[in-house]
């Protein structure tokens, strides 16, 4: 269901929704291995992460998605990415949201939209040097 508006906000208390490992999968996109099912028109997740300071130059996302996706880093938006891709793609971390990582915890938020076959989505952030 969808959550309030404020669910990508790092203080939004998450501790009523299911959990489970991604990759999240409905059918068999391809490139993506399926860890946790996913079968409902949209997803919204949540993951905190400890940052330990320093340059944000050079952030990516590391990501599969099956639709549309936006991920927020600390409640800022940090990419859109439409459509879908074909396994892994990487993508650059906006500027804005880059600047929002502080030493410690830290929170990612993605949100995907499925409008027609095979669905998943899965999320990570590297340093492209």
């Amino acid at each position: 269901n969808e959550p309030a508006t404020s669910w990508r906000a790092p203080e939004f208390d998450d501790a009523a929704w299911q959990t489970g490992a991604a990759p999240f999968v409905g059918g068999k996109p391809e490139g993506v291995p399926a860890r946790t099912s996913w079968t409902t028109p949209q997803i919204w997740m949540r993951q905190s992460f400890d940052w330990a300071g320093g340059s944000t130059e050079g952030l990516c996302f590391v990501l599969a998605h099956d639709e549309d996706a936006t991920i927020f880093i600390n409640g800022v938006e940090a990419a859109s990415v439409p459509k879908h891709s074909t396994g892994y793609v990487m993508v650059p971390v906006a500027p804005d949201a880059a600047r929002t990582l502080k030493q410690g915890r830290n929170l990612i938020a993605v949100h995907c939209r499925q409008k027609t076959g095979a669905q998943a989505i899965d999320v990570g952030m590297v340093r492209v040097r």
